[in-house]
């Protein structure tokens, strides 16, 4: 998607381009025909601009289709994203996990005289009833 996204910025910003310098050329030719119009001169001078008119407007309407589409294109693709989602929920699950183990491995402190620790003292249950 990555690939489309920009062959279509590239192809919007050259017909925008085009679009332009054929806008200057049929604003020139016009010019010039109003000149020879307003100098009473009948006669073909110059070719009729209208099919450039045409032209112009069809890059211009292609080329803002085709920059619309390719700002609005995703960056990345949907696989992409879900390969960026899956990586960050793995590593929390991993970092998870090891915090988990850190913690239970971890050994009880020993005391101040640097005797180990007390073993808890398990008493056996109490005798209930008449036995």
């Amino acid at each position: 998607m990555k690939i489309v996204k920009t062959v279509l910025l590239i192809a919007a910003v050259a017909a925008l381009v085009a679009g332009g310098v054929y806008l200057s050329l049929v604003f020139l030719d016009n010019a010039r025909l109003l000149a020879a119009a307003n100098a009473n001169k009948s006669g073909n001078l110059f070719n009729d601009p209208m099919h450039n008119i045409f032209l112009v407007s069809g890059l211009a309407l292609g080329g803002g289709l085709l920059l619309g589409l390719g700002i609005g294109l995703p960056v990345q693709t949907r696989g992409a994203v879900r390969r960026d989602a899956l990586d960050e929920a793995n590593a929390q699950r991993r970092s998870a996990i090891a915090k988990g183990a850190a913690q239970h491995a971890s050994l009880p402190e020993t005391g101040a005289a640097g005797a180990a620790p007390q073993q808890p003292v398990i008493e056996p249950p109490a005798p209930q009833g008449n036995l």
